[in-house]
């Protein structure tokens, strides 16, 4: 369901995120597949550094088709972050990738603090958050 980010899946995934209903909620947008490949090096390396927790999602066949992740990492506390391909909407992968997510921040790393932060006019995510009791909306 999930693995750590890596190069290979960039092109996958950067044409999954070019989609103008997933595009807008994205929040390291690239205009570019090369600038995909440098945000997703960053990404990484970012991790290494533990600045950052980031996942790529996977479908039952290892497709990758999403990201999840713990942006600005301070004080065992991050943000989540997380988008699916408009083709895997509405058929269970965000909830599936949270948990699993949230078990590793929770059980294997030394993450205490989740915070979200929604638009309102991301009626998507919205929707998600009000699926879990884990959201506060305000």
């Amino acid at each position: 369901m999930l693995k750590k980010r890596d190069l290979q899946d960039c092109q996958a995934l950067f044409e999954l995120m070019v989609h103008p209903d997933v595009f807008p909620f994205v929040r390291q947008k690239a205009y570019s597949y090369e600038e995909f490949m440098f945000l997703t090096k960053q990404t990484i390396e970012a991790e290494e550094r533990g600045e950052l927790v980031s996942r790529t999602i996977l479908d039952e066949w290892g497709t990758p088709i999403g990201t999840i992740n713990l942006f600005d990492l301070q004080d065992n506390a991050g943000f989540l972050g997380t988008w699916l391909g408009k083709p895997y909407h509405g058929k269970g992968y965000n909830n599936l990738a949270k948990e699993a997510f949230f078990n590793e921040l929770f059980y294997e790393l030394t993450v205490d603090t989740i915070f979200l932060r929604i638009r309102k006019h991301n009626l998507r995510s919205n929707k998600s958050c009000g699926e879990t009791t884990i959201c506060l909306i305000s």
